[in-house]
């Protein structure tokens, strides 16, 4: 890359820093509204479900039942660790990216 690029780039996050700013701040506040989403999520939907299809959860074996409880349970309190794994994922937040500067600097020239 020259030198001239690198300045460029370097004007350009300047100047964008408070967007960038601002965008972690929405990223933050949307990643614990994602996972108070999916906590109600998973237990809505595993009540819903055991409703919605009784003859399905007769036919099974108290242990069955049990571990799928468990299962369910373990799911509910890992929500939080479960959204941030998923959301770790640099390809997500691809505003982060210094090559999307470059393409921004290229698009505004």
């Amino acid at each position: 890359m020259s030198e001239e690029t690198d300045i460029l780039i370097e004007r350009k996050e300047a100047e964008l820093l408070p967007l960038r700013s601002r965008m972690e701040e929405l990223k933050i506040e949307f990643t614990k509204e994602t996972v108070d989403f999916a906590f109600k999520w998973y237990r809505k939907t595993a009540k819903e479900y055991i409703t919605r299809y009784p003859e399905i959860t007769l036919k099974m074996s108290e242990e069955k039942i049990a571990k799928m409880k468990a299962t369910v349970n373990e799911l509910v309190k890992n929500t939080e660790k479960i959204v941030r794994d998923e959301f770790d994922n640099p390809a997500l937040w691809w505003t982060k990216n210094r090559i999307c500067m470059i393409l921004l600097i290229n698009i505004s020239k």
